[in-house]
């Protein structure tokens, strides 16, 4: 019985040095998956640290607008003029600065007396009793640190009482015993971590917030009408409006918020840039790779890996050296010294000053890319596609007139026969 001869496949050595080149970036996802293991376990210690913090301190703080209680109806301001002063500070839990805040909240608030009925007009003296009171809600209570009450009519200081949930002032602390009668002064002092809140049932409510906070996150129903952002903190403004009732007096209220943002360690920088991880290893080993056959050195697949592994402990000392001193000093440290040591290896074994200049080059303008890529949100999409098309145009052309089959360059083009 004959067989047939079937046609061997044969893979030249520059078609296995690919391979193995492609094996060994794959290889080297496992240490940035170790990197990323070891961002979510820094990640959980913060948030221990952040809790600890909270503890002593005090956690997120919900603010509202007062409310009065006559005759078992809830009556809200008319109008109210609300100036939230939240002044931030850090404080250290081992290598993890957590954020804190004093918030100072004061406002002017102005009741308008309710329509009287004609059974109130026969018992007035059913409108006020000695049950009613004022109502600023607090969460929690324990934030407290200070508060103050003021008559602007008459100029008197109101006593208040700490509640479970608020600060309650009853009608006997009025000169006039008529919340109706005037416009009151409301100022207190809390202190907290994370977010600070406010809640306003006002029919009318112009509200304004200051700080000294560089990256103010809003949150809840409602962001600033005009927001000013400075590197010494921020303002914000909104205009709430009128709410309509529900059928038991009560009112659902609009809310703003302040979030506080770390300005610490940025893991989510840190985990950002390690996805990046694979496509920075892999460009340099292009590069590398092009330089191999231009100076017809002989670059073994070890040295590859070395340098692919360098760079996978680039992210390692990007996540260390974050945590002391923050994320744009440590990258450029970790990038220099990782750039550094790249340069001093393949100096080593590249004669020609020229390719290990390009290979420096390269390893500046991908760590500068690569940053300007991490610090973009709305165009890092954008910007990383142009220079990953760059990335590609600049080595096809280096590379159309590379025989793959040969390992060389051509020297003149094929004329056809």
């Amino acid at each position: 019985m004959e067989y047939e001869n079937k046609p061997k496949i044969e893979i030249n050595a520059v078609t296995k040095k690919v391979l193995l080149i492609l094996g060994l970036a794959a290889v080297l996802l496992i240490p940035l998956s170790l990197v990323e293991n070891q961002i979510n376990s820094r990640r959980e210690y913060e948030t221990i640290a952040q809790k600890e913090v909270a503890k002593g301190w005090g956690g997120n703080i919900s603010l509202g607008s007062p409310a009065i209680l006559v005759a078992e109806q809830t009556h809200y301001p008319t109008s109210s003029e609300t100036n939230i002063h939240v002044d931030s500070k850090e404080k250290k839990r081992g290598v993890f600065p957590v954020p804190v805040y004093v918030a100072t909240l004061k406002t002017k608030v102005l009741f308008s007396a309710p329509a009287v009925t004609a059974k109130k007009k026969e018992s007035p003296n059913i409108i006020l009793s000695r049950v009613d009171h004022l109502f600023i809600p607090i969460h929690p209570i324990a934030s407290v640190q200070s508060f103050k009450i003021k008559d602007l009519t008459s100029g008197k200081e109101l006593k208040g009482t700490l509640m479970n949930d608020g600060i309650q002032l009853t009608i006997n602390e009025l000169p006039s015993k008529n919340f109706f009668s005037g416009q009151l002064e409301i100022e207190l002092v809390a202190r907290g971590t994370g977010t600070v809140s406010y809640e306003s049932k006002s029919d009318q409510d112009k509200v304004s917030m200051t700080g000294n906070w560089p990256k103010p996150k809003f949150v809840d129903d409602v962001l600033p009408t005009e927001t000013k952002l400075s590197p010494k903190g921020f303002e914000a403004s909104w205009t709430l409006n009128t709410l309509q009732k529900n059928q038991d007096s009560s009112r659902s209220g609009k809310s703003i918020g302040l979030n506080h943002l770390w300005i610490g360690t940025d893991y989510t920088m840190i985990e950002r840039a390690v996805k990046y991880g694979i496509l920075f290893i892999a460009l340099t080993f292009l590069l590398v790779f092009i330089v191999e056959f231009m100076s017809k050195a002989k670059i073994h697949p070890l040295q590859y890996g070395l340098i692919g592994l360098s760079i996978s402990i680039f992210y390692l000392l990007l996540l260390a050296i974050s945590e002391s001193i923050g994320f744009d000093i440590a990258y450029l440290i970790s990038s220099g010294a990782v750039t550094g040591l790249i340069v001093f290896y393949v100096r080593g074994f590249l004669n020609d000053t020229k390719f290990v200049k390009m290979i420096l080059t390269e390893q500046l303008v991908l760590s500068g890319f690569f940053y300007v890529l991490l610090s973009l949100e709305e165009s890092a999409f954008l910007i990383g596609s142009i220079g990953l098309f760059t990335a590609l145009a600049i080595f096809m052309t280096i590379t159309r007139k590379f025989d793959w089959y040969s390992g060389s360059f051509k020297t003149h083009d094929n004329k056809m026969a």
